[in-house]
């Protein structure tokens, strides 16, 4: 419950941040989340190794989405077409649920696929509320933010089910 509740107030202190200009107090608090839970983790390497990973692939799925302009970043944009530092540290936080209270999604493919393809785009449609994005949400956005993120939280599974407690990718015995 913990985690779920830090991460959460990752998501918020960033999305407001971005929304009242506040982009690097939202990004700083980010962080010291992330350091409370590396503080706290009992499997630090395998939680390194999740968050490395998480945020490449979110960094890439977020670079796509601004490259086919599905939505506008309002502020802390630094290197378009690059995923915004805030947003890159949204996903650095997203990867500490993975493994402790979001588990139960990603031990089966199936259900991480089929709630990234529901959850994804309501977090951005949140977003786009909150005034941390300009998302004019047409049928298509809305199809191509699910398929990508059903596709990012498939991959997660497989990740989060594959790196052992020390960090390694566990091999396939058969």
């Amino acid at each position: 419950m913990i985690n779920f509740l830090l991460y959460q107030s990752a998501w918020f202190a960033l999305i407001l941040g971005v929304s009242y200009d506040l982009v690097w107090p939202g990004i700083g608090f980010a962080l010291v989340t992330l350091v409370v839970h590396f503080f706290v983790s009992t499997v630090k390497r395998k939680d390194l190794v999740v968050l490395l990973l998480t945020t490449l692939l979110g960094t890439i799925a977020e670079t796509v989405f601004q490259l086919l302009n599905v939505f506008e970043i309002v502020r802390g944009d630094l290197w378009p077409p690059i995923a915004a530092p805030w947003l890159i540290v949204m996903w650095a936080s997203f990867s500490t649920t993975l493994c402790r209270s979001m588990e139960w999604v990603f031990k089966s493919g199936k259900t991480a696929l089929a709630l990234g393809f529901v959850f994804g785009p309501i977090a951005y449609v949140g977003g786009n509320r909150m005034g941390a994005i300009r998302l004019e949400l047409t049928w298509e956005r809305g199809f191509m933010l699910a398929i990508i993120w059903a596709l990012v939280m498939l991959v997660l599974s497989v990740v989060v089910q594959k790196v052992d407690p020390l960090g390694h990718f566990e091999g396939n015995d058969s």
